[in-house]
């Protein structure tokens, strides 16, 4: 099917799996979906494959717009909560993102296909996990070129500017926001393992990336590029003027062991002692600690 110059406006709580302002899901049948031209202004919630624009894809998203806060658990992007095949292009997110794992400004996991001219301007975290990214939280086989961050990023583990985990391709890229890994909640510690870098928190072929923003980690993989870059990896043509920094002291945060929704009027997260009752305050209180 096909969905064209759509606007949604109202806010989507779901109680179950892939909620989108737009589409909730386009399943896996013939070709897939195309979505273009679409804009989200109302704040979404839901458990897993949550997206602005749609939860759960097969296709062509083009052109799409998120203005609103995306909230939910695994799975979860300021355009689309998790992208089985397909291409994502000239798509801009403006709203905050938070999830638990595989949390990305733009789209949340990518299992095959392309994400081309991408730009990430609201701020992303996760409170749980790890698979973190400006622009994609887990990146499988899917290829990234021409995509930029502009807003802070944090989360445990597997946390980058551009994307958290890499397995495949990321080309011409650049970040200019600040990331940081790692730390204690709720009693949660990734100290040791805390992967964290400027493009990438783990990555596989790196071509022409650069990164502006100051990385640190409360724990021993932190790259101003690249926190990890394993066997037949590849780096080349970086570039980078932040700082790195493998910080020994971590910031303890507690928050509700419940899903926080876009409902935040009930919201009540601790950072190194002092509580803040919404997630924007919260994530800028960890990034900046």
């Amino acid at each position: 099917g096909t969905c064209d110059n759509c606007y949604n406006t109202s806010i989507i709580s779901a109680i179950q799996n892939q909620a989108g302002g737009i589409v909730g899901i386009i399943p896996n049948h013939g070709e897939g979906g195309t979505i273009v031209n679409c804009f989200n202004t109302g704040n979404v919630s839901g458990v897993n494959y949550v997206g602005g624009i749609v939860g759960k894809s097969i296709g062509v998203l083009d052109s799409c717009y998120n203005y609103a806060n995306i909230v939910g658990q695994d799975g979860v992007g300021g355009i689309v909560g998790h992208v089985n095949s397909g291409i994502v292009s000239n798509c801009v997110n403006n709203g905050l993102v938070v999830g638990n794992s595989s949390v990305g400004g733009v789209i949340g996991q990518i299992d095959v296909g392309t994400v081309i001219n991408i730009c990430n301007m609201g701020k992303i975290g996760t409170f749980d996990g790890r698979h973190v990214g400006g622009i994609v939280g887990d990146c499988i086989e899917g290829v990234i070129i021409n995509s930029s961050n502009f807003a802070q990023t944090c989360g445990l583990a597997y946390v980058g500017g551009i994307v958290g985990y890499l397995e495949s391709g990321l080309y011409n890229c650049f970040n200019v926001a600040n990331v940081r890994a790692g730390d204690e909640i709720n009693g949660v510690t990734y100290n040791g393992n805390a992967v964290a870098g400027g493009v990438c928190g783990r990555a596989g072929k790196l071509d022409y990336i650069y990164n502006f923003g100051n990385i640190s980690a409360y724990g021993a993989y932190v790259g101003a590029l690249v926190g990890s870059l394993p066997g037949g990896g590849t780096c080349e043509n970086g570039f980078n003027m932040g700082t790195a920094n493998a910080t020994m002291e971590g910031v303890t945060i507690t928050k509700p062991n419940t899903q926080i929704d876009t409902d935040i009027s009930n919201l009540s997260v601790t950072v190194n002692g002092n509580t803040y009752t919404t997630l924007l305050d919260a994530l800028n209180a960890w990034v900046d600690a």
